[in-house]
């Protein structure tokens, strides 16, 4: 019997081989997780940055819708001849102003009236 001699036809891989292979994939492993961090990242920083324009969208929406459905006043506001001008041209369009606001800055007003059924009040 020879005890001296082992046959090397079993193949299998060396501790170099393996550290090796491991540190391969560790290295691809974190430049995918650094890739997707940054993606997400991103994805984050233009929802943020959207978020207001879609705030403002909703808030345009419905101010048109409530143009829309607005009416000139009925009937003769209790206010006075200014006040009854303005509702002589509100009977034909909406009223239009331009000034300046507290700062000096250039500013818009649109005076417009909705009609709505009021709610009824309960005598307490």
């Amino acid at each position: 019997m020879k005890y001296g001699c082992v046959a090397r036809s079993v193949r299998a891989f060396t501790l170099l081989e393996l550290i090796v292979a491991l540190l391969i994939v560790g290295i691809i492993g974190a430049a995918i997780f650094s890739t997707l961090r940054t993606a997400f990242r991103a994805t984050a920083s233009a929802e943020e940055a959207v978020e207001p324009l879609q705030r403002a969208a909703v808030a345009l929406d419905f101010l048109s819708r409530d143009l829309q459905s607005a009416l000139p006043p009925a009937g003769i506001p209790a206010g006075g001849a200014a006040t009854q001008h303005l509702a002589q041209s509100l009977a034909q369009s909406f009223v239009e102003t331009e000034g300046q606001d507290d700062a000096g800055g250039a500013s818009d007003e649109v005076s417009f009236f909705a009609a709505v059924d009021a709610p009824a009040v309960k005598a307490a």
